[in-house]
């Protein structure tokens, strides 16, 4: 963000897009975040779609993904971040992600898998490169982060 600046929220109204603009108080020059926003929205609303329709959807609280690059349908993710429910079988879900991610052919740098559980958090550090994994490995990767 460019120093001593201010800023506003707007809607695009073509896509529903919202996105700030902010205009600098030294160059008056226009900022504004139109197309990573869009983007942003394009990566989380694919991955979310993935297990708003699926039989595990009531063990999945919240699920986000980012890229570098702008969206497109093959993009691949830098980051997808999962947090699973407590009560969950949490080694038998993550696999069951994993597979998810796969048959819809979702490739991503960093998948993070995160619960709670006896008053601990633990994490699960993977990548598509992890989507074969067993239970056994995967169960392997747990770290208790708290």
């Amino acid at each position: 963000m460019i120093p001593y600046t201010v800023g506003s929220r707007v809607t695009c109204l073509n896509d529903g897009t919202v996105f700030p603009i902010s205009r600098s108080f030294k160059t008056k020059n226009l900022g504004e975040e139109y197309l990573q926003y869009k983007s942003q929205n394009q990566y989380n609303s694919k991955i979310k779609s993935v297990f708003d329709r699926s039989d595990i959807k009531d063990y999945i609280k919240d699920v986000t993904g980012r890229g570098e690059t702008p969206f497109e349908n093959e993009s691949i993710y830098n980051s997808i971040s999962i947090h699973l429910a407590d009560d969950a079988e949490h080694v038998s879900l993550t696999k069951k992600v994993l597979d998810m991610l796969k048959q819809n052919q979702i490739s991503a740098e960093r998948i993070v898998l995160i619960y709670e559980k006896e008053k601990h958090v633990y994490e699960i550090l993977l990548s598509s490169h992890d989507y074969d994994l067993t239970e056994n490995e995967i169960e392997a990767r747990v770290t208790k982060i708290k």
